[in-house]
């Protein structure tokens, strides 16, 4: 256990050759090293999944009833339900977003943070892509200065309605409603815009077609990047 000379060699020809490698989002187990496998990477995708839309469809259904049911009854129950409804949907949306991603000889594993694993063979694969990564552009130009505007305007105009309904009114029940609809709005968009920044980290962005779905990997480093396109491709 004592200095080894060559280990601070390579420690400075990686320096030299001017890459930082962030390996806290990438989880190579012993076997990955040999192999080249990547297990558990932490990266962001975009892709339809029909399961998480049928939740949201089931959920958006339940709020509107369950919204209703408040408005006419105004029972304590139909309003923790509508809450529990909010508070569900913000939960799901925001998990949505964090898929893990593991890559082996033969097949692509998308870990969701709730449903069961997706598992697509490399022999389906079609095709695999170097493309731009338009949210890294966006992020750098006046799409995000308008995203930024639109979520102050929307927390501006919902605590100002809110304040309205309830100076007006002077109802607890439009109190104990009008806040957590002012906060579930203003929070969704909160969660669109930082899905927005977690996937502008990289001006490239690798576009895998299987079948009928389109998978967009937005790797966040050039490491990253680089490793991806190499275990794909392998």
């Amino acid at each position: 256990m004592g200095w080894c000379p060559q280990k601070q060699i390579d420690f400075f020809q990686e320096k030299k050759n001017g890459s930082i490698m962030h390996c806290t989002s990438l989880n190579l187990n012993t076997s990955g090293k040999n192999n080249g496998s990547i297990e558990q990477m932490d990266v962001p995708l975009y892709f339809f999944d029909w399961r998480n839309g049928a939740i949201i469809l089931v959920l958006f259904i339940s709020y509107f009833f369950a919204s209703i049911t408040a408005h006419i009854n105004g029972t304590p129950l139909s309003y923790l339900v509508t809450i529990l409804i909010m508070v569900t949907s913000l939960i799901l949306l925001f998990l949505s977003y964090h898929y893990r991603l593991s890559i082996n000889s033969e097949k692509l594993l998308i870990n969701t943070p709730l449903l069961l694993l997706i598992q697509i063979p490399k022999s389906q694969i079609k095709s695999i892509e170097n493309i731009e990564n338009i949210i890294y552009k966006q992020k750098h130009n006046w799409v995000n200065i308008v995203f930024i505007l639109s979520i102050l305007f929307i927390t501006i105009f919902q605590f100002h309605s809110l304040y309205r309904q309830i100076a007006i009114s002077k109802s607890l029940e439009d109190a104990v409603m009008g806040a957590p609809m002012a906060t579930f709005i203003i929070s969704i968009y909160i969660i669109i815009f930082y899905r927005h920044s977690y996937c502008s980290y990289y001006p490239r962005a690798i576009r895998i077609e299987s079948g009928n779905e389109l998978i967009t990997l937005c790797p966040r480093t050039e490491f990253e990047f680089n490793k991806l396109m190499e275990e794909l491709k392998r």
